[in-house]
């Protein structure tokens, strides 16, 4: 009995890892896509819209502020991964004008709620 509880155990634990190295993988997908084409866009827009270009830029270095530091840790709160998702979707409006809108809320009770980090944003880039 106690050889099949350990084994549980590791098999959950193997699990919990290959979670973890999957959303690891796509996050590492993800990402310089993202960023290639932010400052893809920004440079056209320095080019023809200036004002915009900097608006951009700006929520492109909001989001990075968000981002960097939750990238060296497992686990980020709902607050966190809330105000990335707000970035990149900022971001993502500058680029798509009208066709994108939205509202993001979540109880106060939930904010410090401990996620792995950047589940909500994978998760939103794949919506």
């Amino acid at each position: 009995e106690e050889q099949l509880a350990r084994l549980a155990r590791e098999r959950d634990a193997l699990a919990a890892q290959q979670t973890e190295a999957q959303l690891s993988a796509l996050n590492a997908q993800i990402e310089p896509h993202f960023l290639f084409n932010t400052l893809a866009n920004v440079k056209r827009l320095y080019e023809t819209q200036p004002e915009q270009g900097r608006h951009m830029l700006v929520a492109l270095i909001g989001y990075l502020r968000a981002a960097l530091p939750g990238m060296r840790r497992h686990e980020s709160s709902l607050a966190e991964e809330l105000e990335l998702v707000r970035h990149y979707l900022a971001i993502l409006q500058m680029r798509m004008g009208e066709r994108l809108s939205f509202a993001i809320s979540a109880p106060a009770e939930l904010q410090s709620a401990r996620l792995p980090t950047l589940v909500l944003p994978t998760l939103v880039e794949n919506a």
